[in-house]
């Protein structure tokens, strides 16, 4: 049976297919031009997990996204991005994001959430509750973390040391040797260690083994869950 991490791309989408054999091995890495195309292509997947918020506030912040920030300070709490409230999908631009953001919730969106503003949108747009039992969302720093016995990798994702420590993590949780990493057309390196990482976290989901931020269920006015699994 196979698992999917998936993770915004500048082409789209990069999905990592993998199976559910310990330790993991990868079947695929592919790049899709939306996220449509990503249902499609894991239909058959057991369980699938993006790097994207799914299920949004009305005005609060999201408690997932507190208490993932939380548990990567002080070096990689920043990487989780604030996600917007419901009300600035209807945004077209920055400056209208930020007017329709402080008017639900006070706070302006930062400049990171609106350049993921359309593949949120994307997503939101063919989220069901039913699909939300197969589809999730994660955070790769999150779960480099979980590899990592609970401990935030150091070094920044785009850096050498960071790429370093997290081919060394992913290389024996997958049965490959990422020195000389295969990156897809329209992706870069980066995304694919996300991918990666998170194909080791749609295992550990499909096995009932993944945590929760936060641990007891909450639903925005869709009725999807919010939460990250990692």
């Amino acid at each position: 049976m196979l698992v999917a991490g998936v993770d915004g791309c500048r082409a789209g989408w990069v999905v990592v297919l993998a199976d559910i054999s310990e330790p993991q091995s990868i079947d695929a890495v592919v790049v899709v031009a939306n996220f449509a195309a990503v249902l499609a292509l894991t239909e058959a997947c057991e369980a699938v997990v993006v790097d994207i918020p799914i299920g949004l506030s009305l005005r609060l912040p999201r408690q997932a996204d507190v208490l993932a920030r939380a548990l990567l300070r002080p070096n990689r709490g920043s990487s989780v991005f604030p996600s917007p409230v419901r009300a600035v999908l209807q945004a077209t631009t920055y400056e209208s994001a930020c007017k329709v953001s402080r008017g639900a919730c006070g706070k302006a969106i930062s400049r990171q959430t609106f350049g993921i503003l359309s593949k949120i949108r994307e997503v939101d747009n063919l989220m069901t509750t039913d699909l939300q039992l197969r589809v999730g969302e994660s955070h790769p720093e999150l779960s480099f973390a979980a590899l990592n016995q609970g401990r935030p990798v150091d070094g920044k994702k785009k850096t050498r040391q960071g790429r370093c420590e997290r081919a060394e993590l992913l290389g024996e949780a997958q049965r490959t040797d990422l020195a000389h990493l295969t990156v897809p057309a329209g992706a870069a390196p980066d995304d694919v260690f996300d991918a990666r990482i998170l194909a080791w976290t749609a295992q550990r989901k499909a096995g009932g083994r993944a945590r929760r931020l936060p641990e007891s269920e909450q639903r925005d006015a869709r009725g999807l869950k919010m939460e990250i699994s990692y």
